[in-house]
């Protein structure tokens, strides 16, 4: 290897020693997150509480809501408008909410329009938040039929598992885990 090669190798192995070593020249101890503990079964026992399926919040969000209290937390979403209905994406945030839009004018009803609050939240990767007991995405089947018991129903999909809490919950499940948690009544799509 010639001198510039050699040099080109300092630079780029100098910032990553320096890294993990510290100028002070003491070693830095780096533990990966090795996620929530697990019980025996495999199952997650403890969570952020971000998410409550039985009480249908999300980050204190309680179902129903309307867009002015979500967007208060989340910021504008990026809203689309079908019928009666309004769908704003916070994809960065990995979460879907549904509302009202009864006077068809395109935009999320505010309370006193139509007195009907959303209808749902669907939540998606990244969304990374976990019921106190560690319900979330990526959770198996296993573990959120040992949380909540035996589904409601599976309608015509044995992928999508639906529970009667307050007002419903269902998740989606792709290979080993959760892929979608739906709060609330059931959404399109």
């Amino acid at each position: 290897m010639n001198y510039e090669g050699r040099m080109r190798l300092h630079t780029l192995l100098l910032p990553a020693l320096l890294g993990l070593y510290g100028c002070d020249g003491g070693m830095k101890v780096v533990v990966p997150d090795s996620g929530p503990p697990l019980d025996s079964a495999g199952c997650p026992t403890a969570g952020n509480g971000d998410l409550d399926v039985v009480g249908l919040s999300v980050g204190g969000l309680v179902l129903p809501q309307y867009y002015s209290a979500v967007s208060a937390v989340l910021g504008a979403g990026s809203c689309s408008t079908a019928t009666n209905k309004s769908t704003c994406v916070w994809a960065a945030v990995g979460q879907t909410w549904t509302f009202t839009d009864c006077d068809e004018d395109g935009v999320p009803d505010a309370q006193g329009v139509c007195d009907i609050p959303n209808q749902d939240a669907r939540l998606v990767p990244p969304y990374n938040g976990r019921t106190a007991d560690g319900l979330g995405l990526g959770v198996s089947p296993a573990c959120w039929e040992s949380a909540l018991g035996t589904p409601t129903s599976t309608p015509g999909n044995s992928d999508v598992w639906t529970w009667n809490t307050s007002m419903g919950v269902s998740v989606g499940f792709s290979g080993s885990g959760a892929e979608t948690i739906d709060l609330g009544w059931a959404m399109d799509g």
